[in-house]
């Protein structure tokens, strides 16, 4: 296992996407086909620059098909009405090799679900998933051995609001029948909320449209995907993790905690998904773009209510 970084303040949200690709790529993942909005190339990655123009990823409809490593799961991200808006899709199995796939038009799987979406693949029209452009401060990592989790996200220059998330990552302990132990978390909060936040990622439906948790649900089988819950700790009287705990007692350290994912019994197909791997519950509220150190020195990276793993640097914010 080990984690490569990228670490940008990017111009617009296709060079941020474009930065995310070219992790994932050096990282092992590859880009079967793509369209940059012109040109359809049906067996390669056309997308060269997170730009305009030819190759280029800030083009109206432009997007990219990637699969990971071991050749199985699937994205299609898709730049759409503007910069900030973007329809994504998935397949765990079956990839993206039917429909009408063309430049602007990006192809079908027969298990595909779609987890961030506006409009149709004939005419999409994405939603919001970054804010203003230019405003944001941009961070990737991604691991280059099984099971290939990946995470990212933005929080506005100066370590202010964290407004983007894109969050691929594998959970444990999962049911032995669960042929999928990933979750997808997808998150934009615009208008000034912020994403990694319990009060959105413990949503049962995410918080409206703005954040999900995106995952295969178990009893149901491959192809039925749902919306799961970040759970919080909580004693009788109220929550304690995260955020309301405060340093080990003895050491004075941070402490962070697992993020389980569930479904309660009021819901249909309720259960229990798994722990998450990359991000964990703090115990202390901190800052965005604080760094933790729990293993060795500031090796997490805070974003409101969640760390992910960090690569020891201090961050710039």
């Amino acid at each position: 296992m080990a984690f490569a970084f990228n670490k940008t303040t990017p111009v617009t949200a296709a060079i941020a996407m474009f930065e995310l690709k070219t992790l994932l790529k050096a990282q092992g993942w590859t880009v079967p086909s793509s369209g940059d909005g012109t040109t359809y190339f049906s067996a390669s990655d056309g997308i060269t620059t997170g730009a305009a123009g030819a190759g280029g990823l800030n083009n109206l409809n432009a997007w990219f098909r990637i699969q990971d490593p071991a050749g199985i799961v699937e994205f299609v991200f898709q730049r759409c009405g503007s910069s900030t808006l973007w329809r994504i899709k998935w397949s765990r199995t079956s990839k993206f090799i039917i429909g009408s796939p063309s430049a602007t038009r990006v192809p079908a799987a027969a298990d595909e679900d779609i987890p961030w979406s506006g409009g149709t693949d004939a005419s999409p029209t994405g939603s919001t998933l970054w804010t203003t452009d230019g405003t944001y401060r941009w961070n990737c990592a991604a691991d280059n051995a099984a099971p290939y989790g990946w995470w990212s996200g933005a929080f506005l220059n100066g370590g202010g609001i964290a407004q983007t998330a894109l969050v691929y990552d594998p959970v444990t302990p999962s049911d032995a029948t669960d042929s999928y132990k990933y979750v997808l978390y997808v998150a934009s909060t615009p208008t000034g909320a912020s994403t990694f936040s319990f009060t959105g990622m413990g949503g049962e439906a995410g918080t409206t449209a703005t954040q999900i948790i995106y995952g295969h649900v178990p009893s149901v089988g491959v192809g039925a995907a749902a919306a799961y819950q970040a759970a919080s700790l909580n004693s009788t009287s109220g929550q304690v993790v995260p955020n309301n705990l405060g340093g080990n007692p003895i050491s004075g350290k941070d402490e962070i905690f697992p993020i389980c994912l569930v479904r309660r019994s009021a819901q249909i197909t309720p259960g229990f998904k798994g722990i998450s791997t990359l991000m964990k519950w703090h115990g202390t509220i901190r800052a965005n773009g604080d760094t933790l150190t729990i293993s060795t020195a500031r090796d997490r990276i805070v974003y409101k209510d969640v760390n992910l793993p960090w690569d020891g640097s201090v961050p710039v914010v």
